[in-house]
């Protein structure tokens, strides 16, 4: 996301994405209450995929199945 701010929105932005988000909380308050201080990506998952899905002849190659972004929060 290109704001920091309310944890919930950059968190439901990454889940919109598709990423899988960790939360790494400081403090107690409710999720709603705490704010977003940084978002860094950890490890990828990455499956393999042909480049012609019908042709079991062509050459694969490895995507992005989801990333995880872990986020740093402070309520």
């Amino acid at each position: 996301p290109k704001n920091l701010g309310n944890a919930n929105a950059v968190i439901a932005s990454l889940k919109a994405r598709g990423d899988k988000v960790v939360i790494d909380r400081r403090g107690s308050a409710p999720l709603n209450e705490c704010i977003a201080t940084s978002v860094r990506e950890g490890r990828s998952a990455y499956r393999w995929q042909r480049v012609r899905a019908a042709d079991p002849t062509s050459p694969l190659v490895q995507v992005v199945d989801y990333r995880v972004m872990h986020v740093s929060v402070e309520c």
